[in-house]
C-alpha cells in the first residue's frame, strides 16, 4: 500500500503542503475553514506524519520505546532496566508499552515522534513492525522466530535463542536424561517458526513431548503433572523462566524431586530463577548487548544507512535444577 504523503493531504484538501505542516505541527495560524479541510483529509487518507522528518527539523523527542507482547515477562522488565541505564547516558528516556494490533494504537504510537523503537519481532507483530518501518521511525526488531524480510530500512537483532536452545537440550542429555519434554507459553498456539520451539524439535532425541494449552498458572501446573504421569519424562525444557518455576513447584508438590527425578531448564536467565531453591538452570539472553547493538543500529538508521543484522550468543547458566 502506497504511503500517504503530506502532498497527498494537501491535494485532497485543496491547500499547499506548507499549510498541512502548519496544521500537523500546530505552530502557525491557519484559518478555521482550511484547518477543518486538512484534518478531514488526514482522517480520510489515514495520513501519519513522518517521525524521522520531524526529528531532522530539530524536534527530536529524546524518547525510546520498547514495544513488547508480554508486560509480565521478567526478561522484558530487566531489558527495559538495561535500556533505561544506557539511555540515560545518552540523554534519552525509555518507555515500555504492550503491543496492540488496532489502527488507533498504531496512529497513537506513530504520532508521538519516538526517537527509536525496539520491538518484539514475533510473527503476530509483523504488521506493527512494518508500519513503524514504513513511517520512517528508526526501528530495530528483536528476532525470536523465523521472519520474512520487511520492506524498508530497519535493524535486526537475533538474540541467539535457536542455537542456545539446541545447546540446552544437548546439556540435558549429557546429564543422562532420556525423555525431554517442552513447556510452551500461555495463551499461544504452537508455531514451529518460534526459535525456542524449533530448537527443541530440531534437537530432541526422544519422541517430542509437548505441554501446551494452558492459560494460567493453575492450568499449567495441572498440565505438567498430568504429562508427567502419562509420559514419565525426566527433564523439562520450558520456554521461559516463569514457566519453569511454576512447573518445578508443581512437580515438587507431587513429591517429584528436582533434579533427581526431573531436571528443569528455563529461558531468559532472569533474577527470579536465581532466588528459588533449587536454583534454576536457564538460557540467559544477553540484554546488555541487545541494548548497545540497538543504539548502534539506530545511529546508522538515522544516517539513512541499513545496519547489518546481528546475531548474539545466548549463554547457558547452570543451576541446581539440572545438576
Amino acid at each position: 500500500m502506497k504511503k500517504v504523503t503530506r502532498a497527498d493531504v494537501a491535494a485532497d484538501a485543496g491547500v499547499t503542503p506548507t499549510i498541512v505542516s502548519f496544521v500537523v505541527n500546530n505552530n502557525r495560524y491557519v484559518s478555521k475553514e482550511k484547518r477543518k479541510r486538512v484534518l478531514e483529509s488526514i482522517e480520510k487518507l489515514g495520513y501519519i506524519p513522518d517521525a524521522t522528518a520531524r526529528a531532522l527539523k530539530g524536534k527530536s523527542s529524546g524518547h525510546i520505546l520498547l514495544l513488547i507482547n508480554n508486560l509480565h515477562s521478567p526478561h522484558y522488565l530487566e531489558l527495559i532496566d538495561e535500556i533505561e541505564n544506557q539511555s540515560f547516558s545518552r540523554g534519552c528516556i525509555a518507555s515500555l508499552c504492550r503491543m496492540r494490533k488496532d489502527d488507533d494504537f498504531l496512529k497513537n504510537i506513530l504520532s508521538r515522534n519516538y526517537d527509536a523503537v525496539l520491538m518484539d519481532g514475533g510473527n503476530s507483530s509483523r504488521n506493527v513492525a512494518q508500519a513503524l518501518i514504513s513511517s520512517g521511525t528508526p526501528t530495530v526488531v528483536l528476532q525470536s522466530s523465523v521472519l520474512e524480510k520487511f520492506d524498508g530500512q530497519y535493524g535486526l537483532i537475533d538474540t541467539g535463542l535457536y542455537e542456545g536452545t539446541k545447546d540446552c537440550i544437548e546439556r540435558i542429555y549429557d546429564k543422562g536424561r532420556k525423555k525431554v519434554a517442552y513447556v510452551h507459553r500461555m495463551n499461544h498456539g504452537l508455531d514451529d517458526r518460534d526459535y525456542r520451539y524449533k530448537g527443541y524439535l530440531d534437537s530432541v532425541k526422544n519422541e517430542p513431548i509437548i505441554i501446551s494449552g494452558h492459560t494460567n498458572n493453575e492450568e499449567l501446573s495441572k498440565n505438567v503433572v498430568e504429562a508427567y504421569e502419562k509420559y514419565h519424562f525426566d527433564a523439562l525444557f520450558c520456554r521461559d523462566d516463569n514457566l519453569a518455576i511454576t512447573s518445578l513447584f508443581a512437580l515438587e508438590r507431587k513429591m517429584i524431586k528436582i533434579p533427581q527425578d526431573v531436571s528443569v531448564v528455563g529461558v531468559d536467565g532472569t533474577k527470579n530463577g536465581r532466588e528459588i531453591n533449587p536454583t534454576l538452570a536457564s538460557l540467559r539472553i544477553d540484554r546488555a548487548s541487545i541494548v548497545s547493538t540497538f543504539f548502534d543500529q539506530v545511529e546508522k538508521l538515522k544516517k539513512g544507512e541499513t545496519p547489518e543484522s546481528v546475531v548474539l550468543k545466548s549463554e547457558f547458566m547452570d543451576g541446581e535444577s539440572l545438576s
